[in-house]
């Protein structure tokens, strides 16, 4: 820019002129990721679907107002949209790859199309729940991805963005809640069969803990002797019995945390039955070391302390 716009840091206008050169830049710099966007008719739809709009600045600044930092209204201006078509074009590639026939996705409200397009749940199905009187849009990016329109009102592009947002989070609250109930339904011998054994191993190590207390009760009672014991002795065996204690509280809570997301998540993927178990072998070292501690402190503080 040398010659052509003075960017002199002691100049008068530095600031106004510095602030509208990294405008244009910025501004410049979005115009050619949005007409790169439109230019990819073979790998989007939804821009398959908008070539015929234009960049607006004003309308970007809209629509970014509008978004403010909900997530999905994030996702949705931006092309992230999710539908059961989408769901099912991804399982079956999945699906071709494992050499078994892809399984048929209804749309989840009206139970009627099959493969569900985005268009569909958004506009066109009839128990989406949609209110009655927000119309659809006629401009296309606005349609399909929830920009703002400057012919239009503020509360109207709320309106239709809000929705849109929230159509998504329905449709991936609905697909993970499926994935969660079709894996507890999951049979078959080796799936049942590695849940069980997850589940035993979690309820092995907890039964552990009770024992260390007991064996660290034992220790002390043999070391109190009435004529002898002394303070340090005392506050030793305290300190040994809190010891065991507390570590055995820290290894049950990460037993527990590990265990309960381990058992769910082994019926979805047996394959982390292997992890799981060495997360929790760690997890119960943890009362085991504690033990160790208790039992030198215990053991070594007969004698100590008298006087």
């Amino acid at each position: 820019l040398g010659g052509i716009i003075d960017l002199d840091s002691s100049s008068e206008d530095f600031d106004q002129t510095s602030g509208a050169v990294g405008h244009n830049i910025r501004e410049a710099w979005r115009q050619t990721l949005f007409e790169r966007w439109l230019a990819r008719s073979d790998a989007r739809t939804d821009s398959r679907q908008c070539q015929a709009s234009a960049y607006n600045e004003q309308r970007c600044t809209l629509t970014r107002k509008l978004v403010a930092t909900d997530t999905h209204r994030f996702a949705v201006v931006t092309g992230a949209s999710v539908s059961p078509q989408k769901f099912e074009v991804m399982l079956s590639r999945k699906n071709r790859r494992n050499g078994r026939e892809p399984n048929t996705i209804l749309c989840p409200w009206c139970k009627e199309a099959r493969g569900a397009d985005w268009e569909h749940m958004v506009w066109k199905c009839e128990a989406s729940g949609k209110p009655p009187e927000l119309a659809a849009p006629t401009d296309l990016l606005q349609r399909r991805l929830g920009w703002a329109s400057t012919a239009r009102t503020r509360a109207y592009n709320f309106a239709v963005l809000d929705w849109i947002a929230e159509v998504r989070q329905r449709i991936l609250e609905e697909r993970y809640e499926h994935m969660s109930s079709a894996a507890s339904q999951s049979s078959g011998r080796g799936a049942s069969a590695s849940g069980d054994q997850a589940f035993a191993s979690w309820s092995r190590s907890l039964s552990t803990f009770p024992l260390y207390g007991l064996i660290t009760a034992v220790i002390i009672n043999g070391k109190m002797d009435a004529a002898t014991y002394s303070a340090y002795s005392g506050y030793a065996h305290l300190g040994a019995g809190l010891t065991v204690g507390m570590s055995s509280l820290a290894a049950g809570l990460a037993i527990g945390i590990v265990g309960d997301a381990g058992v769910r998540a082994n019926a979805q993927q047996p394959r982390l039955f292997v992890g799981m178990i060495l997360i929790l072998i760690f997890a119960e070292a943890l009362g085991l070391y504690g033990l160790i501690v208790g039992f030198v402190v215990a053991s070594t503080a007969e004698g100590k302390g008298k006087g």
